[in-house]
């Protein structure tokens, strides 16, 4: 946490990619990150978004698949729906 603090001054841009809380229980709240940097753009990117019901779950490329009925548009017609072998969402959103 420390050398991430001493760092921060010299990024223009922090991605992460945690569960919503995440960096808040590791000390990095934003308020934090802006003390150390104030004009840092923090892009947040997570599975279900800040708030909401699902915003403490995790997420990765087959739930999305699955929950937006993509699994159902891959698999043969009147099958099981079907997950594509490789995690595309996975690799195109960070």
């Amino acid at each position: 946490r420390a050398l991430f603090l001493r760092m921060l001054p010299d990024f223009d841009v922090l991605v992460e990619n945690f569960r919503t809380g995440t960096l808040d229980r590791w000390g990095l709240d934003i308020d934090t990150l802006r003390r150390a940097n104030p004009r840092l753009v923090v892009l947040r990117l997570t599975g279900f978004g800040q708030t909401g019901p699902y915003a403490q779950r995790a997420g990765f490329a087959r739930i999305f698949e699955a929950m937006s009925g993509f699994t159902n548009l891959t698999g043969e017609t009147g099958g099981a729906p079907l997950h594509m072998n490789y995690p595309m969402g996975d690799m195109v959103a960070g």
